[in-house]
């Protein structure tokens, strides 16, 4: 992925301000994605930290679409 790649555009644009620091930050279901593609061991266990932590919330529908249209 490169900083023209047209699913990280997406992704920022996408984002949204934190309140606690007051800048824009990429929805978890685009960060789920992120480490999926980049499949290093850390991504893989960071993916277990977002589910643990998000659980339903986490928009698994939207995940394996993106991941099936991006592989």
């Amino acid at each position: 992925m490169t900083g023209e790649d047209p699913f990280l555009l997406a992704a920022v644009g996408r984002a949204s301000p934190a309140p606690e620091i007051g800048v824009p930050v990429i929805r978890p279901e685009d960060l789920f994605v992120m480490k999926t593609l980049a499949g290093r061991d850390k991504d893989l266990y960071d993916m277990v930290a977002l589910q643990e932590r998000l659980g339903s919330k986490l928009d698994m529908d939207y995940i394996n679409k993106l991941v099936e249209e991006l592989l």
